[in-house]
């Protein structure tokens, strides 16, 4: 499979789909006026009616579905965690994982590495018996892998990384925020359509007690036949005023939702070509990604998930969730011979009864007390991450207590290095982690850190097992640590960042190591509390605008060489490759500074923080060597301009 040539297919395909819709956006709500116009004119005579009709029509038309689209489109940046709970997901927890589910997890850190992301919360759908997965959330940050159970169960373990490196292009291209933005616009449309219903019940007569009769009950069930004369007693009667406003408002909506739909249709199915594509160039096994369309094919039940919300969120998955004339994805057929031109129609028949079996079993009414109290507790705790609320000390037991590593004894590198990831998997044991990485090494300073924590010798444990690691592991650690912090509740969240901030200003100063990590950490937790936090919309399109924040950090990576001439010429070198009009290095840049300028920075483009990236690495590979700390910097931009950065 030539998946480079896929790649670029899909993303010209999908440049053009997307201006298309756009295009559509202008000239849809003209026609919707003009037909709504046309109406009116027919009930109002010509010397009540304003001359500008058309031009109020128009532009009411326009702000009503803007303003629904973008009440929408807010209530949809509470993250990808929303969307797995309301589709019955379980997050899945290191410690209690089963086997088959810690292979999982296994396999979505494997491709957080191949694609450079930051490994994010994993759930399991598991009264889902059929294949399928899906990544939802609005950056980088707070995304979600979700599966369900059959895909855990039916999948080699092959198979599984093919799929979930599937979703992982989604999350790298951006494909979850054109979703979002998809499904928003689209819902200003039905929002128009629910109105027109709505008029057309009051026009007909029914009152909203009788949804059993109701015009827009009707429509929606198949059309079954009723008298539109109404019922005087109930509704008050029919109206033919109201009638033409009504069945006007329901053609505006349905051709507005009939063309967003065609045009999410066709732009999501050539990004799913893109995902097929850069599974094959993550995993480089394309039989596998084969392999697992053919066991879809062969289950009779598809891919068909049993979740009520399953149809809202059709977009996000790795194969069609129902069966629609706009499908979201392409045949599995066209799929499958893209990556096995060879292919000849032979599908794999997994065994989705069993699953069934031991799901309904699981699900018997006949549970033990003990039982249905332990599942009930997991969704509890499994809903107060989500929604970022507080426990009750016995149900967060799990995630409050650090666990007991004290005792543990380290001699080696390789055992630190498993006492360190084993600490990363429980979110307070992950905070004390952090404290330990800031520990100075100066007793006087070291005791004023210590002076805002209590378990001070859990913190000089981890210190000590950290000595035995070489340094440049340290980075590892730390995003490997932020989706155990994303477990925090949000008052524990905030008394973190203020420990954290306790132990870097301590001595008074702020070294690079500390800016790094409390930049990395607040850019990928804090929007996990405060959608406020994350940038949604970019400001700046050309380098020049932000020309004084992108010469701040190139000037801190170009100090980064020990000599005056090395600097320069770091400088010099990045300066000219990405348009600065200076080429004479700065002073070094304060820490508030690069936050201010990195924060700005935030608001860029794509196109400009891209382009400040390859600045910054310019002027880290001047010299044809990278250090730990300029590899460190390079990461850390990188993941807080959200444009991840293997090196």
């Amino acid at each position: 499979m030539n998946f480079f040539k896929y790649q670029d297919q899909a993303k010209n395909q999908t440049f053009w789909l997307v201006v298309l819709f756009f295009a559509g956006l202008v000239i849809i709500p003209f026609i919707g006026a003009k037909i709504i116009t046309f109406a009116l004119n027919l009930m109002i005579s010509e010397k009540t009616r304003p001359n500008n009709l058309f031009a109020i029509i128009l532009t009411s038309l326009i702000l009503i579905t803007l303003l629904v689209s973008l009440y929408k489109y807010i209530s949809l940046r509470q993250g990808g965690r929303v969307v797995a709970i309301s589709l019955g997901g379980r997050l899945i927890d290191k410690k209690a994982a089963t086997l088959k589910e810690r292979q999982l997890l296994n396999v979505v850190e494997e491709m957080a590495i191949a694609s450079s992301l930051p490994v994010p919360h994993v759930y399991i759908l598991d009264d889902e018996p059929n294949i399928n997965a899906f990544a939802a959330g609005y950056t980088i940050n707070d995304a979600v892998i979700g599966v369900t159970y059959g895909c855990v169960e039916l999948l080699t373990r092959d198979e599984l990384q093919a799929v979930i490196a599937h979703e992982f292009s989604h999350i790298l291209n951006g494909d979850m925020r054109l979703n979002l933005r998809f499904t928003s616009l689209l819902f200003g449309f039905i929002f128009v359509t629910q109105a027109g219903y709505t008029l057309l019940d009051l026009a007909t007569g029914f009152n909203e007690g009788d949804t059993d009769k109701s015009v827009s009950y009707i429509v929606a069930n198949q059309g079954t036949r009723y008298g539109l004369s109404g019922d005087k007693k109930k509704g008050g009667g029919f109206s033919i005023q109201l009638l033409v406003i009504a069945v006007a408002l329901l053609l505006a909506g349905f051709i507005g939702q009939v063309w967003a739909r065609i045009m999410q249709a066709a732009v999501n199915r050539q990004r799913e070509y893109l995902a097929d594509a850069s599974s094959v160039q993550f995993t480089r096994h394309a039989k596998a990604l084969a392999s697992a369309l053919k066991k879809i094919g062969g289950s009779e039940t598809g891919t068909t998930l049993y979740a009520a919300t399953a149809a809202t969120y059709n977009h996000f998955f790795f194969s069609q969730v129902d069966e629609k004339l706009l499908a979201t994805h392409p045949p599995l057929k066209k799929r499958i011979l893209r990556i096995e031109p060879w292919w000849r129609g032979e599908f794999i028949k997994p065994n989705i009864e069993r699953l069934e079996q031991e799901i309904a079993y699981k699900n018997n009414p006949e549970l033990t007390q003990t039982q249905k109290t332990f599942k009930q507790k997991d969704k509890q705790i499994a809903m107060a991450i989500a929604v970022g609320t507080a426990l009750t000390h016995s149900e967060a037991l799990p995630f409050i207590k650090p666990i007991s590593l004290l005792n543990t004894d380290v001699s080696t590198p390789e055992q630190a290095i498993a006492k360190i990831e084993s600490i990363c998997q429980e979110p307070m044991d992950a905070c004390y982690l952090m404290f330990a990485i800031l520990m100075d090494k100066i007793p006087s300073i070291r005791a004023k850190q210590f002076t805002v924590i209590k378990n001070t010798d859990l913190v000089t444990d981890y210190y000590q097992t950290l000595s035995l690691i070489p340094e440049e592991r340290y980075l590892e650690f730390i995003e490997k640590a932020i989706p155990s912090l994303k477990n925090l509740s949000a008052t524990q969240y905030k008394t973190f960042k203020n420990i954290l901030m306790h132990f870097i200003q301590a001595d008074k100063t702020i070294s690079l190591k500390e800016w790094l990590l409390y930049q990395l950490i607040t850019h990928q937790v804090d929007g996990q509390f405060n959608p406020k936090a994350i940038a949604q919309n970019s400001l700046y399109n050309h380098i020049s605008q932000v020309k004084e924040e992108a010469t701040n950090i190139i000037t801190i990576a170009a100090y980064l060489n020990e000599n005056i001439i090395d600097q320069q010429r770091a400088f010099e070198v990045a300066a000219n490759s990405i348009g600065l009009d200076t080429i004479e290095l700065p002073e070094k840049p304060s820490f508030t500074k690069l936050s201010s300028s990195l924060a700005k920075l935030q608001y860029a483009s794509l196109g400009v923080r891209k382009l400040i990236l390859q600045g910054i690495l310019k002027t880290i590979e001047h010299d044809n060597k990278i250090s730990t700390k300029e590899h460190a910097l390079l990461r850390v931009l990188s993941l807080c301009l959200d444009c991840p950065i293997a090196l």
